[in-house]
Order: C-alpha cells, then sequence, then structure tokens
C-alpha cells in the first residue's frame, strides 16, 4: 500500500481543519476560536453554508432521490473563491451531489435547479427584483449584510466582533415552502 500523495494529505488536513473549525463555532454559540480566527471568515462561511442546507427541508420535489445536483448559488462578485468549491467537493446534501453556480445577472438565475443562493451585498439594491423573480420558489436566499433579515432575506451571516451570528427571518422561510430544523433555530437569532 502506498502513502498517499503529499498535497492530498495537505488538503485532507486543511478540510479536517475547516471542519473542526465550524464544529466549534457551532457548539460554542458562534464563538470563533483562534484555529477559526486563522482559517478565515470566509472559510467559516462556506462551511456554514454547506451545513445550512442539511437543516433545511425543501418541499418534497426538490428533495426526491434523483442525481440531479443540488446547486448552491451565487449572486453577484464571489466572496468564497476556491474555498466554496473546495468545501462541498465530494459532499452531498439530500442524497443529491453538489454543484456551485455563480449568477452575474437576475436573468441567469434558474428556479427550479438553484436550491440556496447567496447573495453578494452589491446586489441587495436589486432585492425587489429578486424577490419578485424567487416568488413562489424554494429558494433559500442568504447573506452576509446588515439588515438582510428585516428586508425579508432568510439566512444572514453576519459577523459580529469574534462572533458570526446566524440571523433567521424564519416567517420568509415558511412563506417560501421551506421549513428549518429545530437544532438551527436555536442557534439563531430570529428576527422578525
Amino acid at each position: 500500500m502506498s502513502a498517499a500523495p503529499p498535497h492530498a494529505v495537505r488538503a485532507l488536513m486543511k478540510k479536517c481543519v475547516i471542519l473542526l473549525a465550524v464544529t466549534l463555532v457551532l457548539f460554542f454559540n458562534g464563538k470563533i476560536s483562534p484555529l477559526a480566527q486563522e482559517v478565515g471568515e470566509y472559510h467559516i462561511k462556506a462551511i456554514f453554508l454547506l451545513n445550512l442546507a442539511h437543516f433545511v427541508t425543501w418541499p418534497a420535489e426538490k428533495t426526491m432521490e434523483t442525481e440531479e445536483p443540488f446547486i448552491i448559488g451565487i449572486y453577484g462578485p464571489d466572496p468564497f473563491g476556491s474555498i466554496l468549491d473546495q468545501a462541498v467537493a465530494g459532499e452531498r446534501i439530500h442524497n443529491r451531489p453538489i454543484t456551485i453556480k455563480r449568477y452575474s445577472q437576475l436573468s441567469e438565475i434558474v428556479l427550479r435547479s438553484c436550491s440556496l443562493l447567496f447573495i453578494h451585498s452589491s446586489k441587495l439594491p436589486e432585492w425587489e427584483q429578486l424577490v419578485q423573480h424567487l416568488a413562489g420558489s424554494p429558494v433559500l436566499t442568504v447573506a452576509d449584510s446588515v439588515g438582510f433579515p428585516q428586508q425579508g432575506g432568510m439566512v444572514n451571516l453576519l459577523k459580529k466582533g469574534q462572533t458570526i451570528q446566524i440571523q433567521v427571518n424564519h416567517d420568509a422561510v415558511l412563506k417560501s415552502g421551506l421549513s428549518m430544523s429545530a437544532k438551527l433555530l436555536n442557534l439563531a437569532h430570529i428576527v422578525k
């Protein structure tokens, strides 16, 4: 049996550090440990995006046994770079492979395929048009901008000092036909 190549070992170690950091964040009420600080804010937020999907239930047609990919979309400039691609490599959500799609224009977002949409702050001035575009579709909207849940966004990953606070607009989640695990809701700050 031959040893794994050094780059494969480094990649595995990096993924383990990221997962450990996220576990520490989740279990210590969002406190970012020194280890998590070394990993970086968008490393943590990438793992949060991945984990969010495990705590959300989509309507039956979105979670049926299928090989159709579970699409995590990024609308606007991508603050994650390759971090999110690395985080989801080989992972599955509701037994579906994960694909990351990047959108620069509203018209590119195909509603029947996108399940989770991260919205960059530069696209929030288009929020009203985005809401109309997403109306009636079970798409989990996520951002990291002050005031996002108050505007009708579903999940906000907001950095406050040494913590990442999960803010949830539960009414918006329910209105879209999605449901969230009580575990996630207990960790989150619920915003009306």
